[in-house]
């Protein structure tokens, strides 16, 4: 218990201190990369890494008063065992984006944000299309910000304490004991 939390308390550190070199020159890249942990980036520079496979169509159609819908199209990838990464294949699927830029929300056919908690690079895709350089504040989670205090990884646990006062051990000799 005690390693993890050391561990966990130098990967944080770490990842306050060195920033990983971007990918893209997506803005929306950069901003995730000044807030998110360094493992929580690295999902988030994959799917900007995809998002060269992604295709948006011409058809961008508005539904409604400032509401968009974007057509997606995007290449299959299969993972391989042998060489232990994804690679595309040749098959394209088609995935339909929302856009409302009202209330700045975009959703996905994938629903990655609602199962992972990162954007998919089908969003990504539309908010460059629309020109949204910076990410509407409900897609950072808070779980994953570099500088959130984390209180259970300060919480001193007695019985691993080295430095124990002398009632401590007496009582812990007592309990052998009895």
């Amino acid at each position: 218990m005690e390693h993890r939390m050391d561990t966990e308390r130098l990967v944080d550190g770490n990842s306050a201190v060195y920033l990983r070199g971007l990918v893209t020159d997506f803005k929306i890249e950069e901003t995730f990369r000044n807030v998110y942990t360094d493992a929580k980036f690295v999902e988030v520079q994959r799917e900007c890494k995809r998002l060269m496979y992604c295709n948006c169509s011409s058809i961008n159609k508005e539904l409604g008063e400032g509401c968009y819908e974007h057509i997606i199209k995007d290449i299959v990838c299969v993972y391989s065992d042998f060489d232990k990464k994804e690679k595309p294949i040749n098959r394209w699927i088609f995935y339909q984006v929302l856009y409302c830029a009202k209330t700045k929300e975009v959703e996905c056919e994938c629903k990655m944000f609602e199962c992972s908690g990162i954007l998919c690079r089908h969003c990504i895709n539309a908010l460059e299309v629309q020109q949204i350089s910076d990410v509407p504040k409900k897609y950072i989670l808070d779980r994953w910000r570099k500088y959130i205090y984390r209180k259970h990884s300060r919480v001193k646990v007695t019985y691993h304490d080295i430095s124990k006062t002398t009632e401590v051990l007496r009582y812990d000799k007592m309990m052998i004991a009895f």
